[in-house]
């Protein structure tokens, strides 16, 4: 006997606040996008609206997954008027229609020009008061008669790799669960996609027992800790974890790639559910991109979507030739209507951040290319997107899945990104054809010396000179160990010295000189430790002459370099700029033999097949089957 066809499906309701932010939620029109959990109470002509971005509906969600009918189902205490609106490409708004509300349950059909509207970005509605208060109590999306395909989808699995924070995370899927289950009680009768299951490879004993003993005490069905007895860096641990728990799996085609500290709205997680079901139902390999927001100032984009190689520190290209991101949107408002018309399209990006990751294989072929190589250096998500261009698999961002994470960097952080940015780019390089095509690379160190130099700024300049360095000790090396030496995690910990002029103490004195009077920009140049040249330019121009002090922020670490122009010896800064100078001319005129190292320091399937004869029980059963058999 067939299951019947469900008539009504969950697609979003009001977001649980997580944080106390204009834009992001609903809430009372004249609190000025502030959130508002429900019941909210509206007096006589009050408004309550649902203008905020991670409660609005998306256009673009509802026409990928093919729901033709919405309905808005509101619960409220007495007579009201709904009215709906609608975000173009053009970034207005404009009404479309009202309805009246009555005491109890209204189920309301939005507008077929609502759903039909091919230059739609986002839904809006607002409810307001007539004549007397009324209670809201609860709304939410529902999708009639939707797809099959949603019916039959299974259950998503999330891995994830933690190194102390496993209970945290726990704590975060168990309100997140939470959510989905009062969702369930709100609307019998209404199907829900299944939630996710999170897998977590936990590496700190300590954290290990305890988040242990969080599920047994709390019954936790849809979460599976298990414990990575051997810390393997971020990269190492991801690669461990995604093997043993999709590679390895005959019957789990698809994944979402979790940061342990990324925070995770609801609906993010079930559209993601729901973006799953529709790559598995249409047989498509691909990687799915969400908005990233900073959890320190979430109405801010990190990125939505990014360029690996070109259009960053003011040099084009349309090939890579900059060991470096542009991250799109960087810094733009989520509030802003023209970012919303802007991001709310399903758009091109050039890799999968592993802060959070939606991944679809159509075959077995497909699936083992979304294994991260286990590089304790970072830019392993860029790489995994070069490997995907490089088959033919589609990495697309889709704005309206929002995640928040704080990104962590500083001069080490920037030393190990530029290292493998640059050995990605050489390594991609047809060193039989003519060598200018790497001119954009040597044009990207030179600006950079340049910038650091002009701000007396010798660990920047020993940033990239480290970088150059350890480059020109691949010629060194012979092939048969070159992959083993250049990722040796010990060299990369000591490298932590980059850090040595940033403290935080700098950075509470200038918290404090800001706190008691403000900064004498006339005598004082401050700038973001990593700057455009244009950036550091228009700081000195506000000082007169050269500044008796410049000093570099690093809000991520919050620590702060404080440099003294007038005790920094200019022939240093000269000697390291030389150095510099004479490493590209050493590395430009061995090119094709440094892009026949990176290409071996970058083999993504030696360095894996290596990392999991090591490491994994699983690889190392198959590995011993396949010797019994060659022997027999």
């Amino acid at each position: 006997m067939t299951k019947p066809t469900y008539s009504r499906l969950f697609l979003s309701g009001p977001e649980r606040p997580m944080f106390m932010e204009k834009g992001l939620y609903s809430g009372y029109k004249n609190r000025n996008g502030l959130a508002c959990e429900l019941p909210a109470t509206l007096e006589s002509g009050e408004e309550y609206t649902s203008t905020g971005f991670l409660d609005a509906l998306p256009h673009e969600f509802i026409k990928q997954i093919a729901v033709r009918k919405v309905q808005l189902d509101i619960e409220c205490s007495g007579q009201a008027l709904l009215s709906f609106y609608i975000l173009l490409e053009n970034q207005k708004i404009y009404h479309c229609k009202d309805y009246d509300l009555i005491e109890g349950r209204n189920s309301v059909d939005l507008p077929k020009i609502l759903l039909d509207e091919p230059n739609a970005r986002l839904i809006f509605f607002k409810i307001k008061a007539i004549d007397s208060a009324i209670t809201i109590f609860n709304w939410a999306y529902i999708a009639l008669d939707p797809p099959s395909y949603l019916q039959k989808y299974k259950e998503l699995t999330i891995l994830s790799r933690t190194l102390g924070d496993s209970t945290r995370l726990i704590n975060q899927f168990i309100d997140l669960h939470d959510q989905y289950e009062k969702s369930k009680d709100d609307y019998p009768g209404t199907e829900f996609l299944p939630f996710p299951r999170l897998i977590i490879y936990e590496s700190d004993s300590k954290s290990y027992l305890e988040s242990r003993s969080l599920i047994q005490d709390e019954r936790i069905s849809f979460i599976t800790l298990k414990h990575n007895k051997a810390n393997l860096g971020g990269g190492g641990n991801m690669c461990l974890t995604v093997y043993e728990e999709y590679i390895t799996r005959a019957t789990r085609n698809q994944f979402i790639m979790l940061d342990s500290d990324t925070l995770v709205p609801f609906r993010t997680l079930y559209f993601s559910v729901a973006l799953a079901a529709l790559h598995a139902y249409k047989q498509t390999s691909i990687s799915t991109v969400p908005t990233i927001l900073y959890s320190k100032n979430p109405d801010t984009i990190l990125e939505s979507g990014a360029l690996f190689g070109r259009g960053n520190w003011g040099i084009a290209a349309s090939n890579a030739s900059q060991p470096c991101i542009a991250p799109l949107h960087n810094g733009q408002k989520i509030s802003d209507k023209e970012t919303q018309a802007a991001i709310i399209k399903t758009r091109y990006t050039d890799y999968p951040p592993f802060i959070y990751s939606i991944f679809s294989a159509k075959n077995k072929e497909d699936k083992i290319q979304f294994l991260p190589v286990p590089f304790f250096l970072r830019g392993d998500d860029i790489e995994l997107g070069i490997n995907l261009k490089h088959h033919n698999i589609e990495c697309e961002a889709n704005g309206f899945l929002v995640v928040f994470q704080e990104p962590k960097h500083s001069l080490w952080h920037e030393f190990m990104a530029i290292l493998h940015g640059t050995c990605l780019i050489f390594a991609s390089h047809d060193s039989a054809n003519n060598d200018q095509g790497l001119n954009g690379l040597r044009d990207y160190f030179l600006t950079r010396t340049n910038c650091h130099s002009s701000a007396f700024d010798i660990s920047g300049l020993h940033t990239y000179n480290s970088v150059l360095e350890r480059i020109i000790s691949l010629l060194e090396w012979n092939d048969e160990d070159a992959a083993k030496k250049f990722h040796n995690p010990d060299y990369y910990l000591k490298m932590r010295s980059l850090n040595s002029r940033f403290s935080q103490s700098n950075y509470r004195v200038i918290q404090a000189l800001e706190e008691n009077g403000g900064i004498d920009s006339s005598r004082i140049a401050k700038v973001p430790f990593l700057y455009y040249e244009t950036q550091m330019r228009a700081y000195l121009e506000k000082t007169i002459g050269l500044p008796d002090q410049i000093i570099l922020i690093n809000d991520s670490n919050k620590t702060a370099n404080i440099i003294e122009t007038s005790k920094t010896d200019a022939s240093q800064i000269q000697k390291v700029r030389s150095e510099i100078i004479e490493k590209l001319d050493i590395i430009f005129a061995n090119a094709r033999k440094v892009s026949k190292k990176c290409k071996l320091i970058c083999d993504r399937n030696h360095i894996i097949s290596e990392y999991l004869a090591q490491y994994s029980l699983k690889a190392k059963t198959a590995s011993e089957q396949s010797n019994t058999k060659d022997i027999s």
